[in-house]
């Protein structure tokens, strides 16, 4: 303790670091788990007056992207998305064009802030409160514990999302301010879902989306190595619909040569896997294969629009289902080999290896270490605590207040590191800090640039510091997806990158002989692997058709069949499919699937015996789709539909006969108790016999809409018999 000039007492910075870590061991010991302070929130009623002009970046010197951001957004529509690295002052932006709004166009503005988590409520409120002369009763809560309403005093309304969905929409419409209401979405990559289309279904005047990364990425974070089932990342229908298109944009490179964010340098090392974690790892890849190739063929049998991971959480949560125990073995199997790649045991020697060398050539290094598990943070942190550094921890299942005073300590350098789980990706407004350790992480593009922004702050009045990003991956896994999909040189400057391989001494060496063989990791001359070009990228100059793409397999996805029709992936006929699917068919005999990239308009199939992806040629004209969806008859039983039934065609003893997709096949003449239905049946083989003769094509399923039967050849319709009673299943 420092004694103070009147007697009394205060912390010095290693007192109070200290009892903020006896503090976290009473309440980790104790197994009490994410409960939310949340008293400090509470507005102070006092007084009931509001100024006419809001200032909200008082004592904030802005940067030129905001101004110019604010300028676009006002002048196209008051709508839109700004796309800015982590760290360049997004909220701050957001506050400078509330302002303008408020000060310029509309003084009845009224602000509706929906956010992911109760942190980042808490960020938003301190900001607002801290940089305005708004009063704080002005500025309400929704979520956490607070469940304010917008008012004549309460002006904005910071709201968690999940609370959002549910009251936001009437508490808008109960105060009759959505003439007035600017709709702020923060981190609106997550902006996807049930929840937040209710959110979109609030009355309101102005929109804006902020985040990093908005593109849309695999929900299944590329979780087998030879799944080209994927996704391309591309902007979400729903959020562009709703908050507008892309306004500005603002990357890590550019960010650093404006000298918003730190200089730096990332240095990528691939780690080994012990000789019996590689066992156990090439065990669960080949189960995944496995199972990857029968729930593929799964999902083509549904034709379903789902991705391969989508499927497998919904064939897992139906115990009845066909496919319930592969889809439930597959989700384990994933859980299993992401756990084995977060424990091995070779990233806890870098992480300990990687601090000690960097305290040891700058003891006044601040680091923050991120990784993906909450108990491998916790194992990290105990580890680097008993090793005498002065480190503090933070993750989601520690208080607020815990939290609050672990980033205190961190930012007044009574801890000089902070070990952090990916919730501090999208929490706490962090110091800055000259080290990161990504010491673990998903193979998500997004979320990597979001951690490389936390590093790069540039602290208040420094112009000259240079900070280092140390990211690990384990060599030869899954791990190395991150590179298939992001050219880091492109992102973050190609001067900036370095890369390694790391071959740490065995664990069961003696702790002398570790530390003598150093940390000295050999260099490479680049990544592990390297993406794919885009459609723009590619040379298209003498590409042929059949031959291997050499670019990303991107693009809107649609199925086939063999009556040359093309369905979208929500089940929508293209009335114009202009022969594609025969193309297809010839170029990937076994593909009912294909892709159409956005630009070019290319058309791309992936072949199974090559397991390569295929060039089939351009598309003409865009797809246009039908309005409505046929529902494959059977498969949803007691309910009636508006929507066409579709029906099979197939061979049974020896006779052409209709079946529909539970598998009963429709009664004929002498089998039907109706024999008028056992003649509508015969009347649809015939007429659907008649029409195979004239068009010389055959045909194996129709459809039934009303009393209407007809088929699609081609995207053209043609009806074959109107029924006069229906068909009669068994």
């Amino acid at each position: 303790m420092d004694k103070l000039l009147d007697g009394s007492f205060v912390l010095s910075s290693y007192g109070e670091w200290l009892l903020t870590q006896l503090e976290i061991a009473r309440y980790w010991g104790g197994g009490q788990r994410g409960s939310e302070d949340s008293k400090d929130l509470a507005p102070d009623h006092d007084g009931i007056s509001l100024p006419n002009r809001w200032e909200m970046t008082r004592e904030i010197q802005l940067w030129d992207w905001q101004r110019k951001c604010a300028e676009t957004w006002l002048n196209q529509g008051r709508r839109g998305i700004a796309k800015v690295v982590t760290g360049a002052g997004k909220t701050v932006f957001a506050q400078h064009l509330i302002e303008r709004l408020q000060t310029e166009f509309d003084s009845e503005l009224r602000v509706a802030i929906v956010v992911p988590t109760i942190v980042l409520m808490r960020q938003w409120v301190d900001s607002l409160t801290t940089h305005s002369n708004l009063p704080r009763h002005s500025i309400g809560c929704l979520g956490g514990g607070f469940d304010d309403r917008f008012n004549n005093i309460t002006r904005i309304l910071v709201c968690v999302l999940n609370s959002a969905s549910a009251h936001l929409s009437e508490r808008v419409r109960e105060a009759l301010v959505g003439d007035h209401l600017l709709l702020v979405v923060d981190e609106c990559h997550r902006a996807t879902g049930r929840s937040m289309s209710k959110v979109f279904g609030t009355t309101r005047q102005y929109n804006l989306g902020l985040s990093a990364t908005p593109e849309r990425e695999n929900i299944e974070d590329s979780v087998d190595e030879n799944d080209t089932a994927t996704f391309p990342d591309q902007l979400e229908t729903s959020i562009t619909n709703e908050l507008g298109l892309v306004i500005y944009e603002l990357d890590v490179a550019e960010a650093v040569r404006l000298g918003i964010l730190s200089t730096f340098e990332i240095k990528h090392y691939g780690l080994p896997l012990e000789p019996n974690e590689r066992m156990s790892y090439e065990k669960i890849s080949r189960d995944i294969r496995e199972l990857t190739k029968t729930l593929k063929g799964a999902t083509v049998r549904a034709g379903s629009s789902k991705s391969l991971f989508r499927l497998a959480q919904h064939f897992a949560g139906k115990p009845g289902s066909t496919f319930f125990g592969d889809a439930s073995e597959y989700l384990m199997d994933i859980r299993r080999r992401k756990n084995l790649l977060y424990l091995a045991r070779s990233r806890t020697y870098a992480v300990l290896e990687i601090v000690s060398s960097t305290l040891d050539q700058s003891p006044d290094s601040k680091i923050l270490l991120f990784h993906e598990s909450i108990n491998e943070v916790m194992r990290l942190y105990l580890a680097l605590l008993r090793s005498g550094y002065r480190v503090t921890v933070d993750h989601s299942k520690l208080p607020d207040s815990l939290r609050a005073e672990s980033i205190s300590l961190f930012r007044s350098g009574g801890a000089n590191i902070l070990v952090s789980a990916r919730t501090l990706i999208e929490g706490f407004d962090v110091p800055s800090a000259d080290v990161g350790i990504i010491a673990a992480s998903s193979t998500s593009p997004r979320q990597r640039i979001q951690t490389i922004g936390r590093v790069l702050r540039r602290p208040k009045g420094e112009t000259d510091k240079r900070a280092i990003i140390h990211t690990l991956y384990m060599a030869g896994t899954v791990d190395e997806a991150i590179y298939d999909k992001t050219d880091w040189g492109k992102v973050t400057g190609a001067e900036q990158n370095f890369y390694f391989l790391w071959s740490p001494p065995p664990l069961d060496t003696p702790p002398g002989e570790r530390s003598s063989q150093g940390f000295v990791p050999g260099k490479q001359p680049g990544p592990p692997r390297q993406p794919r070009p885009t459609e723009l990228e590619v040379d298209w100059d003498g590409l042929k058709t059949g031959e291997v793409y050499p670019g990303k397999f991107e693009g809107v996805e649609y199925h086939c069949d063999h009556q040359g029709n093309v369905l979208d992936l929500t089940g929508r006929m293209v009335s114009n499919p202009q022969g594609i699917p025969d193309l297809v068919f010839a170029t990937c005999e076994d593909s009912f699937r294909f892709k159409v990239t956005p630009v070019k308009r290319a058309i791309l199939c992936w072949d199974r015996r090559s397991q390569s992806v295929r060039f089939v040629g351009f598309l003409g004209k865009p797809f246009r789709a039908t309005s409505k969806s046929p529902v494959r008859a059977g498969r949803q039983k007691g309910i009636e539909h508006d929507l066409p039934l579709q029906f099979r065609i197939k061979q049974f003893r020896g006779q052409r006969r209709i079946q529909d997709y539970a598998g009963r096949f429709a009664l004929i003449p002498g089998q039907a108790e109706d024999q008028e239905k056992g003649q509508d049946a015969e009347k649809v083989i015939q007429a659907i016999n008649e029409l195979e003769k004239r068009l010389g094509k055959p045909v194996y399923q129709f459809l039934i809409e009303g009393d209407e039967a007809y088929c699609v050849l081609d995207g053209q319709r043609y009806t074959l018999y109107r029924l006069k009673k229906g068909l009669e299943f068994r």
